[in-house]
């Protein structure tokens, strides 16, 4: 049956609408190609700029813009290969990277650090300078706290490493542990004053951190002060002045006492025989520069007294009786009257040396 004038406009209609969406839509064949704005449909799907970024071709790949894969120059990964036979002066670094090395197969390791032989190590591009491809490095063994700043410049064709031990004790940047060590120079303690106002004590505490000792350069001499268990000061038993002099303010003990280099006898160091007569010649005298019993009776008075009384009389006008002599009067008596008649007695002072004795006149 024929079909109606109405019916036949119907459907021509809806082919001709189904035929203009069908020509707006996008083509399988087109892979998104037939897209007439493709940055506006990425923003619509929130791509961003990641949709139109190139990724890298290699591990090793530099290029300005590309995106760096996980893995490549060691970044994101956890777990780095190990690097054999590297060339430090062939291989490109990059900035920021990370690489794992063995140091015994490795080709122009930089020299001076004798720390990374036989070994491996991370190294860490800390950065890149210029074409030439100076760079600073971070070296650090992978099994013990030891780590090199390391950098290279290149000046024409000549290429040369420099490098930096990062400390990591006191050993390392010479200086004295807490915990004590060897110290090899000497050790000087300046004091801003005068010599008499000096205060140079090196002090000692205890477990408690309390004052206990200190000694040492004071107001110009060696001295040692004890302080109680409040680090109050107790004592300065020692005290040392430049001229030698020594004060100590208690018992002084000792295995000997020597005077003049010679020790001094003692009952701990008795003469070495009872009979020093072997010792009293007079040649062993001369030579050790002692008296000799001989040599002092000779030289020596061993005593004074008196001689017996001698009398004799006086009168006026009798001169001296021995103008010379050197006695002296004991005893004066008068006889009387007018004549001026009289006695004395003297006695003569004498002198025993050498078991003699001598009158003194």
């Amino acid at each position: 049956m024929p079909f109606a004038p109405e019916i036949f406009i119907f459907v021509n209609v809806g082919l001709l609408e189904t035929i203009n969406r069908a020509a707006g839509s996008l083509q399988k064949s087109q892979n998104l190609n037939d897209l007439p704005d493709k940055a506006q449909a990425r923003t619509a799907l929130q791509l961003g700029t990641a949709a139109t970024a190139t990724l890298t071709t290699s591990a090793t790949d530099d290029t300005t813009g590309h995106v760096l894969k996980v893995g490549d120059r060691g970044l994101g990964k956890g777990a780095i290969p190990v690097l054999r036979g590297f060339d430090f002066y062939q291989y490109w670094f990059t900035a920021g990277e990370t690489l794992f090395i063995e140091t015994n197969s490795a080709i122009n390791f930089p020299p001076g650090m004798p720390e990374f032989a036989n070994t491996y190590v991370y190294v860490n591009v800390v950065g890149i300078r210029d074409a030439n491809n100076d760079c600073a490095l971070l070296l650090s063994r992978h099994d013990e706290n030891i780590s090199y700043l390391v950098w290279r410049k290149q000046v024409g064709t000549s290429r040369a490493w420099q490098v930096l031990k990062i400390p990591a004790t006191a050993t390392d940047i010479g200086a004295l542990p807490i915990t004590g060590g060897n110290l090899r120079g000497q050790l000087s303690f300046l004091f801003p004053a005068g010599r008499g106002q000096a205060n140079c004590l090196i002090a000692n505490g205890d477990a408690n951190s309390i004052l206990a000792c200190q000694y040492g350069y004071y107001q110009d001499r060696f001295d040692l002060h004890f302080y109680d268990e409040k680090g109050a000061w107790e004592s300065n038993p020692l005290s040392i002045g430049r001229n030698g002099n020594m004060t100590v303010g208690g018992n002084l003990s000792g295995r000997a006492v020597f005077e003049g280099g010679i020790r001094v006898y003692s009952p701990n160091n008795p003469p070495p025989a009872t009979d020093l007569s072997a010792y009293a010649t007079r040649q062993w005298v001369g030579s050790q520069g002692y008296a000799t019993q001989s040599w002092v009776l000779q030289n020596f008075v061993q005593n004074i007294d008196l001689t017996a009384p001698t009398e004799f009389q006086f009168w006026d006008g009798r001169g001296y009786m021995r103008p010379t002599d050197g006695a002296a009067m004991y005893n004066f008596q008068m006889v009387g009257g007018s004549s001026n008649v009289g006695y004395i007695q003297i006695r003569y002072m004498r002198k025993q040396v050498n078991n003699t004795w001598y009158v003194i006149n």
